[in-house]
């Protein structure tokens, strides 16, 4: 299927516009048909994939112990014994820094009778004690103790007691875990993506909010809203005097990972044309260090103009922008990290969405939202699309608490800011609308290829007969 232009419209596939040099990191991907020869057969989505108590087994049993999943970050485990729980799948687990520089996993089961060993979903301890029944693990964990051994028969001791280990790897601040040994190493699973982010330094970054949203709806449905910027002339129009959402460069990357980059500084297609400036328009000059009072140029010479702001040594932000290409100094960048996270970034922060599903009911789950940024010039906060308003401390001296809310809370929209906000209400509707017996099948169209990438993806996984001749033709 060929890529239409009609009515005016720049096509989704389309590369952004740059200026001078390409950057490798810009570089555009081969189209989806290239990689996923199959992807038409992905044109409709069976809403079952869902709704269906049978997928969510099928993904507990077939997906989520063969792939590589972010458990969390290396900032969150500073010293010895710093560890976190992360859940995925109705299985729990224990990560912790087990040595200065060594972080290890494993699962948060007790060998006696199948307590958690930790409830928490942070802590610091020298080691891992049952509270039913005291059994004690170290960093590792390795049993240490078993309390009143001498009252067991051996035979009912027989085999490992270690609570078991699983895969851990680190990249860039980023901790993931894996349960098959038989999985490739985590470099060859990320493929081109650490390439991609090298420039944002993510392990230099620090945490400053993490809210943890209770969903009333599937995990793909919240990955699915922000795989496409077709839904932002309806959903965020507010948004369109500053961001052109239709000249937006799709790339799909080897293992289900994916790009989306959506240029800013740019009015849309959709609205009328100004030679002008907007209030959006001013509020990213001004976030670059700009007076729009005193800026000559006209609103289709913004972007270039807060490129070339930071690319000065005295910059607003204080930041070394030098690594960057022009496009990653003013557009937003969201990778796809294979099967349930994004990350939208900017020189200035990253945003990393994690969508992690319920043990068992396929129309909840939580999606976790967490705002790092990194170390910028005193007095200098972050600009208004990391979504971090006045209130939050920036310093990097304290880690916030997570916060826990349900999707209905009065807070959500304070704590995770009004694009995200609006973002949660079509995800409550659109769980609901796909139970329904009037709804037989979801549509996708060019612009909505990078959840197309992501069903090729998952069907190596949970339908390997339907993906044979994929992996045939990769």
């Amino acid at each position: 299927m060929s890529t239409k232009i009609e009515d005016g419209y720049i096509p989704c596939t389309s590369k952004v516009p740059s200026y001078g040099t390409t950057w490798p990191q810009d570089r555009k991907s081969p189209p989806l048909s290239a990689g996923q020869p199959d992807r038409e057969r992905y044109l409709n989505i069976d809403p079952a994939r869902y709704t269906s108590t049978e997928e969510v087994r099928r993904e507990r049993d077939l997906l989520w112990p063969k792939v590589w999943m972010i458990a969390g970050l290396a900032v969150d485990l500073p010293s010895v014994g710093s560890w976190l729980r992360y859940d995925v799948g109705g299985e729990s687990f224990v990560v912790v820094r087990s040595d200065t520089d060594e972080f290890s996993a494993f699962y948060n089961v007790c060998q006696h009778r199948g307590n958690r060993i930790v409830a928490g979903e942070f802590g610091k301890q020298p080691a891992f004690v049952c509270t039913y029944h005291s059994w004690t693990y170290d960093l590792r964990g390795k049993i240490k103790r078993i309390t009143d051994r001498k009252f067991f028969d051996e035979r009912a001791l027989c085999g490992k007691l270690d609570a078991p280990k699983v895969r851990c790897e680190v990249w860039a601040g980023i901790i993931f875990i894996c349960m098959d040994e038989s999985a490739p190493p985590l470099a060859e699973y990320l493929g081109e993506l650490p390439e991609l982010l090298a420039a944002y330094h993510l392990e230099k970054l620090f945490i400053v909010r993490d809210v943890k949203v209770e969903l009333d709806c599937n995990w793909k449905v919240v990955m699915d809203a922000f795989s496409e910027a077709y839904h932002i002339h309806m959903t965020h129009p507010q948004v369109l005097p500053l961001v052109d959402e239709q000249k937006v460069q799709l790339d799909f990357f080897k293992g289900g990972h994916g790009r989306i980059i959506t240029a800013l500084g740019m009015p849309s297609s959709r609205v009328a044309r100004s030679e002008s400036l907007n209030p959006g328009l001013e509020f990213l000059l001004r976030d670059s260090g700009i007076d729009p009072e005193t800026f000559t140029g006209s609103a289709c010479d913004v972007r270039r103009a807060c490129q070339l702001a930071k690319r000065e040594r005295d910059n607003v932000f204080g930041l070394d922008y030098s690594e960057f290409s022009d496009n990653q100094l003013t557009d937003s960048w969201v990778i796809d990290i294979f099967p349930n996270t994004q990350c939208t970034l900017h020189p200035e922060g990253a945003l990393v969405q994690r969508f992690l599903p319920h043990r068992s009911d396929p129309g909840k789950c939580v999606f976790h939202v967490s705002v790092l940024i990194p170390k910028m010039k005193e007095g200098r906060r972050p600009p208004f699309y990391m979504g971090v308003g006045p209130e939050v401390d920036i310093s990097g001296t304290t880690r916030p608490r997570t916060q826990h809310v349900r999707f209905d809370d009065p807070k959500l929209k304070d704590l995770i800011g009004e694009l995200l906000w609006q973002d949660v209400a079509n995800m409550i509707q659109c769980q609901q609308g796909m139970e329904s017996r009037g709804f037989k099948a979801i549509r996708l169209s060019e612009q909505e290829q990078i959840i197309q990438h992501r069903f090729c993806e998952l069907d190596r996984y949970l339908n390997p007969g339907i993906a044979r001749s994929i992996q045939e033709n990769q």
